[in-house]
């Protein structure tokens, strides 16, 4: 299940033409990447979760990757994510993978899967550590600084998609957010947390789009042709 609804204010006026998960690196949608991420190991199932000019990605993929089974379901340009999973329920296997349509990171889906399994997890989150995006500074109470640290990793981990759910975990959703639900999984010791240190990439602003087109051949290499699994 992907991802694709949102409305990418943030990489504003780009987003006034295409969604955010068309936006090319490199000439490749990054939403492509994804795809071929999963076709690279083995998957052929996909169900899109739309919304914001989500005619453009049903276009879009109508005319390529012919040899994949997608579905799509659009919740409307205001949906949250919780209410666009759960609007695909009948549409998913017992056990389903949920990605971000902006995000790609070359996790070890094997060792996701096997991970998943052996907790008894009704969700697993793939998480990845987060860095400063600023130069941080340590000082004495005098003022004399003692460190300075640029943009470094902090002791805290993010979700980046890879979601593992089972699809009865959906039959525990009321009237709730996101983030109310996954309480309610922490509560019944059902969210677990799958630790990936490999590569992860997304973007908010065009700089960070550009940074990404830079580094693109040697990590699509490693995203699609699978010259490293990490994570």
């Amino acid at each position: 299940m992907i991802l694709a609804g949102g409305k990418g204010t943030r990489l504003w006026p780009l987003t006034a033409a295409i969604p955010k998960p068309l936006i090319p690196i490199n000439g490749i949608p990054i939403v492509q990447i994804l795809v071929d991420f999963f076709k690279a190991n083995n998957y052929r199932r996909f169900v899109f979760c739309i919304g914001y000019k989500g005619d453009s990605i049903r276009n879009y993929f109508n005319s390529t990757n012919k040899d994949l089974g997608i579905t799509y379901v659009d919740s409307g340009e205001d949906a949250d994510m919780l209410r666009r999973i759960v609007d695909c329920k009948n549409l998913v296997s017992d056990r389903f993978i949920v990605c971000y349509g902006d995000a790609v990171a070359n996790v070890n889906l094997p060792n996701l899967l096997n991970f998943h399994v052996s907790t008894g997890a009704l969700v697993t989150l793939t998480t990845f550590r987060t860095r400063s995006p600023f130069g941080l500074i340590s000082s004495e109470d005098s003022g004399m600084v003692h460190r300075f640290r640029e943009k470094p990793l902090l002791p805290y981990w993010m979700n980046i998609g890879y979601m593992i759910f089972e699809r009865r975990a959906l039959d525990l959703v009321k009237d709730e957010t996101w983030l109310e639900f996954l309480d309610k999984l922490v509560s019944m010791r059902k969210l677990y947390s799958f630790k990936h240190t490999g590569l992860h990439y997304t973007f908010n602003t065009e700089s960070e789009r550009q940074e990404l087109e830079e580094k693109f051949n040697d990590f699509y290499d490693i995203m699609v042709r699978g010259v490293l699994h990490e994570g």
